[in-house]
């Protein structure tokens, strides 16, 4: 599959640098994101702002490189993306509370259309087209409270917490967004995902197997 990158030449204030070159989750952006696609594109094209999309008919991953996505993600996108079979485009409900709360604010990477945010990610089963088809993956997030917080920050504003979701795709629009994705959407959305494999009724069986007997 031929993979499309789109670049974004804006450079994300204070650090002088465009986002596909920051470190994001110990890793430059643009290394992350050519990690996680190896196992589906076998080649790529890189192209400048505004450049139109080449002519071909092979099946075609697209993305805006300062797009930030994890590999349960995608996994989950493509998959339902080539169930389709049609051209396909990411996008997230404002109904989503880890992309409302943690990725909307500050961004303007994303296109509304009424309830619906799209991110600059495509699929193409055929080539390019003109008109692409919403997929919704639902980012699975859950609500995940401050360690400490004083009581005078919540007073009268409800709890304070994170929305930690299990798969992530976020785009770096802010140096807000890099703290995100380190942390609620990296290093908390890890934890998230071991609870959530310890909370399957066959982790919890195996764990008890396998736990040592004590005698007296």
């Amino acid at each position: 599959m031929l993979k499309i990158i789109l670049q974004d030449p804006r450079f994300i204030h204070p650090f002088n640098e465009r986002a596909r070159d920051l470190r994001i989750q110990n890793k430059p952006l643009w290394l992350a994101q050519r990690d996680i696609l190896a196992p589906y594109t076998t080649r790529e094209i890189e192209l400048p702002l505004h450049a139109p999309l080449p002519q071909t008919h092979e099946p075609c991953l697209v993305y805006r490189d300062n797009l930030f996505f994890d590999q349960t993600y995608f996994a989950a996108f493509y998959a339902e993306a080539r169930r389709r079979g049609k051209a396909c485009r990411a996008a997230f409900s404002i109904n989503d509370p880890a992309f409302r709360e943690h990725a909307l604010p500050l961004a303007n990477s994303y296109t509304r259309a009424g309830n619906l945010f799209f991110a600059d990610l495509w699929y193409y089963p055929h080539g390019p087209e003109a008109k692409a088809e919403p997929v919704v993956i639902d980012l699975q997030a859950r609500e995940v409270g401050y360690y400490h917080v004083p009581t005078y920050m919540a007073f009268e504003q409800g709890d304070l917490v994170f929305q930690v979701p299990l798969r992530s795709l976020i785009a770096i629009d802010s140096w807000v967004h890099i703290f995100i994705t380190d942390i609620v959407f990296g290093l908390f959305s890890r934890g998230a995902r071991f609870e959530a494999r310890l909370e399957k009724p066959c982790t919890k069986a195996n764990k008890y197997w396998n736990a040592p007997s004590w005698s007296a």
